[in-house]
């Protein structure tokens, strides 16, 4: 009886999707109910000891509705649209990015698919896998996380460890290509020699950022690209400069498919011991490290001097874009009170320095005058304290707006406009298609 109950569980769960695709009105049948179709094929597979994504609740925007599957609490809104699958018109405030949270109390994988047209049903669920792995980390390995903080401190303009950086990911891909076990050792040897030297010059917060999102963010890659034989993400050329937390992820599926190399095992023995670490002990003592020939370091060198010099100039080219925008512009001073985040997207901010921070899709902000939200449209924070972020933001700019609505009423300031809504206790000031609001 217990052998055959999983593959009974997984048939039903295939035939509600069916279920709800004959449902569906003719002529436009939702993309989202097949592709939680192939998340339940792609779930019955072994993928991480322990990790069940068939029993983990989803929830979808597709662009025009939220749909949740898996769920047996569906929040106020959501009308059931066949046995299992529950549907919300419009986007519900529940999802704002791909990740792992809570819906109604029950842990829930969401994700955003909105403008990811152009990607396979296959990668569509297993999308779905890495966020359901996401729940999985939360219970199971709650450690598995990184300070967020950190990374609008990142020691970004130090061309010497970009260098140490872009030499690692060059030893990471030879190792994982390498057709010979001592290659692949001598290579591994390599990239963790650079990173041990890079990161002993490097703030320790810094560090354990890029650690923490290997552990979380990595792992699942590595799960998700492993459900539909995806390869490796990491190749020669890298990430561009600034994007430290998706490089985290492709370097993160590296360690663990080095990993499955060499210490099979692993996953009954990681525990919280970051991934560069885990590998350091486990590869042959008596190999050594490959050495990168004259002409690898000299052009790593100059890339890495160009890229820096790259990134200071275009952040004042960022800023004044951002500015000159054409529309109507929303700017929020803050009182003696900051305005705190209380969401943002880590994969779509940029620092541009002088305490100011681009967010180029979602950004939350509030304090106890009110909150405002900024999605899918670009937005700047001047930080309140030392930190860009994290210490308060003093103002947020909106520009490049269509005109708003601004509603006065029993003390409240009202903003609702395509791209931005939000309320708060303040005063307004008006001057041509700039809109100021001051807090108390």
């Amino acid at each position: 009886m217990h052998c055959v109950y999983p593959d009974m569980r997984r048939l039903f769960a295939a035939l509600l999707i069916v279920a709800a695709l004959a449902a569906a009105q003719e002529g436009r049948q939702p993309r989202v109910l097949e592709v939680f179709r192939e998340f339940d094929r792609l779930a019955g597979q072994p993928l991480w000891p322990g990790f069940e994504p068939q029993n983990t609740a989803v929830e979808v925007f597709d662009g025009a509705d939220t749909y949740l599957y898996h769920h047996p609490r569906p929040p106020e809104g959501f009308r059931a649209l066949a046995a299992g699958i529950f549907v919300f018109s419009g986007q519900h405030e529940s999802v704002r990015a791909n990740t792992g949270t809570e819906v109604n109390g029950i842990p829930t994988a969401t994700a955003e698919i909105s403008r990811d047209s152009q990607r396979s049903n296959a990668e569509l669920a297993s999308l779905l896998i890495h966020e359901t792995f996401h729940v999985y980390e939360k219970k199971a390995h709650p450690n598995w996380a990184a300070n967020e903080a950190e990374l609008f401190t990142y020691p970004l303009d130090d061309a010497g460890l970009l260098l140490q950086r872009r030499l690692e990911t060059l030893a990471l891909v030879r190792a994982l290509q390498a057709k010979a076990a001592p290659d692949a050792a001598c290579w591994t040897v390599a990239a963790l020699l650079q990173r041990q030297e890079r990161f002993a010059k490097m703030p320790p917060g810094a560090a354990a950022y890029e650690r923490g999102i290997e552990l979380n963010e990595g792992l699942a890659q590595y799960v998700e690209y492993q459900s539909i034989h995806r390869p490796a993400a990491l190749t020669p050329d890298d990430f561009p400069l600034e994007q430290i937390r998706q490089r985290g992820y492709a370097t993160g599926q590296v360690f663990a498919l080095l990993l499955d190399h060499f210490a099979p095992p692993w996953k009954s023995q990681i525990g919280d011991t970051p991934l560069d670490s885990l590998l350091r002990e486990h590869i042959p003592q008596a190999a050594g490290a490959c050495a990168f020939s004259e002409q690898d370091a000299a052009a790593q060198r100059e890339g890495a001097k160009r890229e820096v010099k790259q990134l200071v100039a275009s952040r004042a080219k960022r800023k004044q874009e951002f500015l000159d925008a054409p529309g109507w512009i929303i700017t929020i001073v803050a009182g003696k009170e900051p305005l705190w985040p209380q969401g943002f997207d880590p994969w779509n901010v940029a620092n541009l320095g002088n305490k100011e921070v681009l967010h180029s899709r979602w950004l939350k902000l509030g304090n106890s005058s009110g909150t405002i939200e900024v999605l899918n449209h670009a937005s700047l924070t001047e930080a309140a304290g030392a930190h860009p972020l994290f210490n308060g933001v003093r103002k947020l700019i909106v520009t490049g707006l269509p005109q708003p609505k601004i509603t006065e009423a029993d003390g409240k300031v009202t903003v609702d406009v395509p791209g931005a809504h939000g309320s708060f206790a303040g005063a307004v000031e008006r001057s041509g298609q700039t809109i100021l609001i001051k807090l108390p």
